[in-house]
């Protein structure tokens, strides 16, 4: 019998990599095969899905296929390079080390290793598949020649709202971290409220990874005197986090690099509109159904905001649901998932 593991260097519950992990097990299981996620770090909420790595073996009788989900270091990495089932490699990106060096230098040692661990692999041959073509040209820089791009293997909510909402009540989710650019957020926000609308808030929605960066934004929130205007929430259970989604006026971003940035797409699917830094893949996730801004200043951003605040909000709305109907559609998607999993386990 064929046996496909997921190997998984950290496996949470709610984040991109842990979600399409668990939405690719379940498909491949549909497709016949026996199924196990192995975790070199399993978080809470999902302890019981995955077998430990320090106790996982492969089983003699099964032909296995191993699927690497590549997005942090991770020792699994050289326990890879020496096996000689069929491996294949699911890129998820990793962010580029000098983004969070100034912040984190213990985190920048371990993005330049995990980058060196994905190249390393690339000697094997192994086929692989990721989820744009921004992180398709990252591979071919790490010697990978011919990844299959598709997009990510993940439920879509779709919220149901009426018309377009009122206000300025922007929205960004994600962990506060120096790539993901909240200070550059704050900056725009403070922009404008003194030039467009001195009532506009934000909320950050997302656990800190780092501490550093932490104490830099909530100083910034204080200078900027923001204190009122933005709120910052980390930890929300499923249903808090569905409730900001359905409140929110706009989605924000000024991320400096996304591999996809899958909470655009879940911004466009809640229907709101989407402003993004057009940075990494962002420009690419949302198309033409956001604003995207290419100067990194809160000037160039606070006047997107004000683009897709005003009569062009509603457009932006239907072009979101548009984009999300066409790349998401469940029976499509997973039609597109079985052809290209046939080919690449062979």
């Amino acid at each position: 019998m064929t046996e496909v593991v997921q190997l998984v260097p950290s496996f949470a519950r709610y984040d991109a990599v842990g979600s399409f992990t668990r939405e690719l097990d379940r498909l491949l299981a549909e497709m016949g095969y026996k199924t196990r996620i192995v975790a070199d770090e399993a978080l809470p909420g999902v302890e019981s899905l995955a077998v430990p790595f320090s106790r996982f073996k492969l089983d003699p009788r099964n032909r296995s296929i191993l699927i690497y989900q590549a997005s942090t270091t991770s020792r699994m990495a050289s326990w890879l390079q020496n096996r000689h089932q069929r491996l294949i490699v699911s890129y998820h990106n990793i962010t580029p080390w000098r983004q969070v060096a100034g912040c984190e230098p213990g985190v920048a040692k371990a993005l330049r290793q995990a980058r060196g661990e994905v190249g390393h692999l690339s000697e094997r041959k192994p086929p692989a598949f990721t989820f744009s073509h921004f992180n398709r040209r990252d591979l071919a820089r790490l010697g990978y020649k011919d990844a299959t791009v598709l997009p990510p293997l993940i439920p879509i909510e779709n919220l149901e709202r009426a018309g377009v909402p009122d206000g300025s009540r922007w929205l960004f989710v994600g962990r506060v971290f120096p790539s993901k650019n909240q200070l550059l957020l704050l900056a725009t926000l403070k922009a404008y409220r003194q030039a467009y609308d001195d009532q506009a808030t934000l909320t950050m929605v997302g656990s800190a990874a780092s501490t550093r960066y932490q104490e830099l934004v909530d100083s910034a929130i204080r200078t900027l005197g923001l204190e009122e205007a933005v709120t910052v929430k980390a930890n929300l259970d499923a249903k808090e986090l569905r409730s900001e989604w359905e409140s929110a006026s706009l989605f924000v971003s000024a991320s400096l690099h996304e591999g996809y940035g899958f909470p655009l797409v879940e911004a466009m699917a809640a229907g709101i509109p989407v402003v993004a830094l057009s940075r990494g893949a962002a420009g690419e996730t949302v198309g033409g159904a956001g604003v995207l801004v290419h100067d990194a200043t809160a000037e160039a951003m606070a006047a997107g905001c004000r683009l897709a605040s005003g009569p062009l909000a509603a457009e932006l709305i239907e072009r979101g649901r548009e984009r999300i109907a066409g790349l998401f559609d469940r029976s499509a998607l997973h039609q597109r998932y079985r052809e290209a999993l046939a080919r690449l386990i062979g």
